[in-house]
């Protein structure tokens, strides 16, 4: 069975982004210009896993205080850090919203778990 549930998370407006040349394919992550979008993109994924500053700091091994620093655009995000934990999906979707490059549509897909005792269906 699977429901579609609305993003909660407020992207950048368009307006704030016409200004940037950011293509589907690769993104200019590096730019300093784009660095403030780019933390907001890193923060919205933080924020869609469910992880604190803290947690995040201790997922992609650096100081919490990194991690801010990223969040606040005074320093690039470091990808590689980021490709190999579960932060890479989620951030790999908002910098392709916020590029327009994409329309992003999130799809919950649930299993009932069967065990040896009945399950009783809602009325």
């Amino acid at each position: 069975m699977s429901h579609s549930l609305p993003h909660t998370a407020t992207a950048a407006p368009l307006s704030r982004l016409e200004h940037l040349r950011l293509s589907p394919a690769k993104a200019n992550l590096s730019n300093r210009e784009n660095r403030p979008l780019v933390g907001a993109a890193f923060s919205r994924a933080i924020q869609i896993t469910g992880l604190s500053i803290k947690e995040a700091a201790a997922l992609l091994d650096v100081e919490p205080a990194q991690v801010s620093r990223w969040i606040a655009g005074t320093e690039n995000v470091q990808i590689d850090r980021i490709y190999t934990t579960k932060l890479h999906g989620p951030f790999a979707i908002e910098i392709a919203r916020d590029a327009d490059a994409c329309i992003v549509e999130t799809t919950v897909t649930y299993h009932a778990r069967r065990s040896g005792v009945a399950m009783e269906q809602a009325k």
